[in-house]
């Protein structure tokens, strides 16, 4: 009497040949079962969640009764104005409009509405689709656009923790009144309170812009900042002094590119960025003030 293997006794029927025999009940495909009943559904997103994306993929292709739970773990970064395009788009609208949670990126460009309320009507109509949004991105306002963009930021039921703005054509201002009224002028408490859970800051601007004073106007509302990246087209001390004065307690810092003194940031025996982990610097030219570079140490 021959005893079957135990690599034939599993081996799964070939896609020719149908089975006539129920899967073997075994512990393992009992919990399995519980664990992905309609019944557990929070505890099946949970485990699904934990899937690569490929791995994701592969079981919705796998079980069509599982699909539902893939759905709600995609992660989407998405435009604005695809969000609002029904009739362009119209399959990425069924999906936003029954899966606004897999919404995790949001890009915008302010300068392809012909008017700020418009703009403002079609962000207030994707506030409600998507209460797990991580990150947004704004290009194209200008510093001008600042208190009303803190305030819209408000509207998502959850703060963003990433937010990148890109002020190429923001203005520049001579006015140390009309900057502190930028600040200060009308911005609710709440509106200061929530900005404050925005962890990461990746800000744009370029020749025609004071990167010192936009960081001087947005500074007051990101106290949790620890991550802040600046792309400048002409970084100047007063950006370096802004930076020591307002963002001591950041954990990353990226600055690009290097064109002056930054001997500012790094003065010899007197550590300012003590919570600093990660620094990085673009130097497009030779410069002696990079020596300061040279008294930084792991324990500083």
């Amino acid at each position: 009497m021959l005893t079957p293997s135990l690599e034939s006794e599993n081996a799964l029927p070939g896609p020719s040949v149908p089975s006539s025999h129920s899967p073997q009940s075994t512990p393992g495909l009992g919990l399995l079962r519980w664990l992905f009943h309609p019944a557990q559904e929070p505890l099946a997103r949970r485990i699904v969640r934990q899937l690569s994306n490929r791995d994701q993929l592969s079981l919705a292709a796998t079980c069509h009764s599982l699909r539902c739970l893939v759905e709600f773990v995609y992660r989407l970064d998405v435009s604005l104005d695809y969000l609002t395009s029904d009739d362009e788009f119209p399959g990425l609208s069924r999906v936003i409009k029954h899966r606004g949670d897999t919404i995790r990126s949001l890009r915008a460009n302010i300068y392809d509405y012909p008017e700020y309320a418009t703009f403002q009507n079609d962000w207030k109509r994707v506030v409600g689709l998507a209460p797990r949004l991580d990150s947004i991105s704004l290009s194209g306002g200008t510093i001008d656009d600042w208190p009303r963009i803190a305030r819209s930021l408000t509207d998502f039921p959850r703060t963003p923790r990433s937010l990148n703005l890109d002020f190429t054509f923001a203005t520049f201002f001579d006015d140390d009144d009309y900057i502190a009224s930028l600040i200060n002028d009308g911005m609710p408490d709440l509106t200061c309170h929530q900005l404050g859970g925005i962890r990461s800051l990746y800000l744009i601007t370029n020749s025609q812009t004071n990167t010192a004073e936009i960081l001087a106007i947005i500074s007051p509302l990101l106290p949790g900042l620890r991550r802040l990246e600046i792309t400048t087209d002409i970084p100047d001390p007063h950006l370096y002094r802004e930076l020591v004065t307002q963002f001591p307690r950041v954990t990353h810092l990226s600055i690009s590119p290097i064109k002056c003194d930054c001997s500012i940031l790094f003065p010899p025996n007197q550590p300012i960025f003590r919570n600093l982990v990660c620094l990085e610097l673009r130097c497009v030219y030779e410069h002696s003030s990079l020596g300061a570079l040279a008294s930084l140490k792991a324990t500083d």
